[in-house]
């Protein structure tokens, strides 16, 4: 009686090991950001876009490790200020707002800023109560014209000089 024949295993070439080749180390890439510290008139935290930016106000922009520190002031305008170039990373975006002005929005904002970004962070104020009992009244508001002072006068005047001319009329007769 035969049985199963029998397999015999027959070793075959054995593998390489595939030595690891070095790779390039990335070069860390740059981001812009451009930051505008406007005027919120209608105090909704939303710029919108007849809100020009408030002058005088303070920008600055550092990263954890303190190798990075801009600073820059702001400037009156609807355009914000931009700062090209900045190294990836996490940073601290921080808006100083001038004097006679309260925040409407946070004034710190943490960022992480990769390769290639361009981010845009808008920060609100507005005008405090002193500031706006400074601010000189525009033309075309709530002053009164002397002009209808004097035509006033001069229609009561006429209406005096007729009484007196009627009364003189009715004395002749």
């Amino acid at each position: 009686m035969a049985g199963p024949a029998e397999v015999t295993f027959t070793p075959g070439p054995s593998p390489t090991p595939t030595p690891i080749l070095p790779t390039a180390t990335p070069k860390p890439g740059s981001a812009n950001l451009c930051v505008l510290l406007f005027n919120d008139r209608n105090g909704d935290s939303l710029r919108q876009e007849d809100e020009p930016a408030i002058p005088g106000g303070a920008i600055s922009i550092s990263n954890r490790s303190g190798s990075v520190s801009l600073t820059s002031k702001t400037e009156a305008g609807l355009d914000p200020t931009c700062f090209d170039e900045i190294p990836e990373g996490d940073f601290n975006i921080t808006v100083a707002i001038p004097e006679g002005y309260n925040a409407t929005t946070v004034s710190n904002f943490a960022l992480q800023l990769r390769s290639g970004d361009e981010v845009y962070l808008d920060f609100g104020a507005q005008p405090n109560s002193e500031t706006l009992a400074e601010a000189p009244v525009e033309a075309g508001g709530t002053s009164r014209s002397p002009l209808l002072g004097i035509l006033g006068i001069v229609i009561i005047l006429a209406g005096l000089g007729l009484a007196i001319f009627a009364r003189q009329l009715l004395k002749v007769r």
